[in-house]
């Protein structure tokens, strides 16, 4: 099985380093540089989630998007970091 990870993160130097230190692990990564739609991730089918709690910019903070990911039954469940 494909470890497949989705990082929210907007500091585009540690979006990079994210990156590429999971995709050093064997990781696919679904990099996001700022809070999108929770049904959008959702349908990525990933088995963990790296949130930032402080989205700089965006209309939603990592805490809404947890809590809307929290909130759907396909992502209910996914492990949030």
């Amino acid at each position: 099985m494909t470890k497949r990870i989705v990082i929210i993160e907007d500091d585009a130097s540690i979006l990079e380093l994210l990156i590429f230190l999971f995709e050093d692990e064997g990781y696919t990564v679904f990099p996001f540089p700022n809070s999108q739609t929770a049904t959008s991730i959702a349908d990525l089918q990933v088995s963990i989630i790296l949130l930032d709690v402080k989205l700089n910019g965006s209309l939603k903070n990592g805490n809404d998007v947890c809590i809307e990911l929290k909130a759907l039954p396909i992502t209910s469940l996914l492990p949030v970091i």
